[in-house]
């Protein structure tokens, strides 16, 4: 039972990497890049949706509330980390728009 919350949580985690950096690398007009991510991204997908309407869609209310929660952290986690990770492989710093202006939040 527990098995199918991490399974969900860890292919959310996937999925989130995959999404930013996906977002990152089009941004940076890196299409071969963007066009493997995308690539990856897309399994990391349907493993999560699979494993969360198997979970909903059952009677296990324990499982239910355990895929529930344990998707949401991995969320939450999975995109920070990933910004993080990305900012530092792409040495990218926040910028002020003008110079009245304080800059994107790190």
């Amino acid at each position: 039972m527990i098995w199918v919350a991490l399974l969900a949580a860890l292919a959310m985690v996937g999925q989130d990497l995959l999404s930013t950096w996906l977002v990152q690398a089009e941004s940076e007009y890196r299409a071969l890049l963007a066009g493997v991510l995308d690539t990856l991204n897309w399994p990391m997908g349907m493993a999560v949706t699979y494993t969360t309407v198997e979970a909903l869609g059952g009677h296990n209310l324990a499982l239910k509330i355990a895929v529930c929660a344990a998707v949401s952290v991995a969320n939450f986690g999975g995109t920070s980390s990933a910004v993080r990770i990305g900012k530092r492989l792409h040495g990218r710093r926040p910028v002020p728009c003008c110079p009245h202006c304080p800059g994107a939040l790190a």
